[in-house]
């Protein structure tokens, strides 16, 4: 379902920590990796396989979020298309309640 203003907003501050989190987190394996014995990397490898499937999740919400935030952008663009069309539809009839006068007396 469509998700509100407000609950995109709510989730994306929430994901803004998680996210940097799990950056820094896979930053500071790579650096441990650089200089750790074999049985130290064969963990930190592990660690790391389980933080980038945490960074996919992740990714995977922002990009649903995004999706989300791009709907209610188009439907509020629908809406106000639609306010102009409607107004502009109304100008017209004005238009031609002006004009009629004119257009009768052509025909006489």
């Amino acid at each position: 379902g469509q998700m509100t203003e407000d609950e995109i907003s709510s989730t994306e501050k929430i994901m803004q920590p998680a996210k940097a989190g799990i950056e820094n987190m896979l930053r500071m394996i790579d650096q441990k990796l650089r200089t750790a014995d074999a049985a130290m990397k064969e963990e930190l490898t592990q660690m790391k396989s389980k933080v980038t499937d945490a960074k996919k999740s992740c990714d995977s919400v922002a990009s649903v979020l995004r999706q989300q935030r791009e709907s209610v952008a188009t439907a509020e663009m629908l809406k106000l298309a639609s306010d102009k069309v409607d107004s502009a539809e109304a100008s017209l009839a004005k238009c031609q309640e002006a004009e009629m006068p004119f257009l009768k007396g052509l025909e006489v």
